[in-house]
């Protein structure tokens, strides 16, 4: 963290081993808290560090609604961490297994395991300007949870089969846990954002075929699919109950609106050594979705 001063420190954010935020605060008589947790005792020399002594116990949150997930360039774990919330209702155990840069071999990430629940893709009716394929479980139910899962740029074209071939696509596919729809359209060649627009028609479209559970809509992208997340989430009709963006890429996140972003809860996974994307910069914009949530 920068600051090294008491008052330099006063309401910086950081956050913990765990991804969970702690602000530091200081009050009138420039006493340094951690959350509301005095620093009652300072600079105790220990074997394996500096130890400061807590008025109070920091629990951790047991559900965060926010996540930020960073990873070296050779790394590939499960996150212990991730909020119940995200995607539990459709594979999260083996999903959050596969998380990757745009500079690590992709081929690790393809079959992460095995899930309970059988299915097919299907190409949905011509969508202009996005065609688009329908994962469809063998037995559905009266009420399913949709994912929107939103593609690389290299996936962009027009053969409605690209953007189900890629890793992102078929490791939902290979580990659907409940009877649910997947999602993935498709942007044509030379696309430069993802249109909120018509990938709400898409899920209106949808909507009216299946049996969607309007309170389990979810979405999920990497790099340009993961901007398109964003975008989704500023500008949406539907409210998404959780999302999760893999090196989200773009040119700054100026254009977006953080006021409507913080109302739903977001996982956000950068490699540190990523070739395209910039990690720092979009946690910076992380902390800025954490600071607009008003719960």
């Amino acid at each position: 963290m920068d600051g090294t001063t008491i008052a330099s420190l006063k309401d910086q954010l950081t956050f913990t081993e765990n991804s969970q935020a702690i602000t530091y605060k200081v009050d009138d008589s420039n006493n340094l808290y951690i959350n509301d947790a005095q620093i009652v005792i300072t600079d105790i020399v220990a074997t394996n560090g500096i130890v400061h002594v807590l008025s109070e116990v920091l629990a951790p949150e047991l559900d965060p609604k926010f996540l930020w997930t960073s990873f070296d360039e050779t790394e590939l774990v499960a996150h212990e961490n991730v909020p119940s919330a995200l995607f539990s209702d459709v594979g999260s155990d083996t999903y959050i297994r596969f998380f990757y840069g745009h500079n690590l071999d992709k081929s690790i990430a393809t079959d992460v395991g095995a899930g309970d629940v059988s299915g097919h893709w299907q190409a949905g009716t011509d969508s202009d300007p996005y065609p688009y394929q329908v994962w469809i479980p063998e037995a559905q139910t009266e009420s399913m949870p949709l994912v929107l899962i939103l593609h690389t740029r290299g996936e962009q074209g027009d053969d409605n089969n690209a953007q189900i071939i890629t890793e992102l696509a078929s490791t939902w596919a290979n580990n659907v846990e409940e009877p649910s729809i997947l999602l993935a359209p498709q942007a044509p060649s030379g696309t430069g954002a993802w249109s909120v627009t018509d990938l709400d028609n898409i899920i209106y479209e949808i909507q009216s075929n299946y049996n969607i559970d309007l309170n389990r809509l979810y979405i999920t992208g990497h790099s340009f699919g993961g901007r398109g997340v964003l975008n989704m989430l500023s500008g949406s009709d539907h409210k998404f109950a959780a999302a999760t963006l893999f090196a989200p890429s773009g040119k700054g996140f100026d254009d977006l609106d953080t006021s409507t972003l913080g109302e739903t809860p977001q996982w956000y996974v950068v490699s540190k050594s990523d070739v395209i994307v910039d990690d720092e910069a979009v946690y910076n914009y992380f902390l800025e979705v954490y600071a607009s949530d008003s719960q």
